[in-house]
């Protein structure tokens, strides 16, 4: 399987302006533009701002990505504790149940 580039831009001229656009692959037929600038002069000006912009863009969605992947640990490690102190506290019910249990008949034999 290739592996190609997620994000990149393209440059599109309208008229007597270029337009250059942050395009997503979302499969190998198609994209998503998930930014535009338009109303650039030259061609020359809107590959730079695309070039400068992309890096920018891709550095963001880093960040945003790990600042995700941050939220969603934490987040596990509270479901898991959560857990455990569940299974503590119902461990800790049915110990005391059967302690009950043998204050009311101590010949009942101990069962584990």
């Amino acid at each position: 399987m290739a592996k190609g580039k997620k994000y990149d831009y393209r440059v599109v001229q309208n008229g007597t302006s270029w337009t250059t656009e942050i395009v997503r692959q979302i499969t190998s037929k198609k994209t998503l533009v998930s930014k535009s600038q338009d109303g650039f002069t030259s061609e020359d000006d809107a590959k730079a701002w695309g070039e400068t912009e992309l890096k920018s863009f891709t550095q963001s969605q880093s960040e945003r990505n790990q600042r995700r992947n941050e939220q969603r640990e934490l987040k596990q490690q509270a479901e898991a504790e959560a857990k455990a102190k569940y299974a503590a506290r119902i461990e800790a019910e049915a110990q005391a149940e059967l302690e009950a249990d043998l204050k009311r008949d101590p010949q009942a034999p101990e069962s584990e």
